[in-house]
């Protein structure tokens, strides 16, 4: 299946806060993101989840300490890659086994998150 971005609306509230560091912000993105991006307001799995994942997923709360986990294991020392670009940061990891990118400013604003659907 091909690499499909995730959403860039709005960041999430999660995402919001001011002057964290690139690392931290980055964590928070991944979590707030892939929920929005692969299930429903509800915490039950979207058609893209449904279709790519386990179906013993059964919601957000089977899912989201898996990836709260994934994402303070992935994104930072000693795991993750970091590229420094200008004033950007894009740090790399794999959450719930997906390759992951989240670019963030110096002052912790996330401008991209990308899961790869394989």
């Amino acid at each position: 299946m091909p690499a499909v971005p995730a959403a860039s609306d709005a960041a999430p509230a999660a995402e919001a806060a001011a002057d964290v560091s690139p690392i931290v912000a980055a964590r928070n993105a991944v979590v707030s993101r892939f929920k929005s991006r692969f299930f429903t307001q509800e915490g039950t799995p979207n058609g893209e989840f449904s279709s790519n994942f386990d179906e013993a997923y059964k919601g957000w709360d089977d899912v989201g300490a898996i990836v709260a986990k994934d994402s303070t294991e992935s994104f930072g020392p000693p795991s993750g890659e970091q590229f420094q670009d200008g004033d950007t940061t894009t740090i790399t990891g794999r959450i719930f086994g997906l390759y992951t990118e989240v670019t963030v400013t110096n002052d912790g604003k996330v401008t991209d998150c990308y899961f790869e659907i394989d």
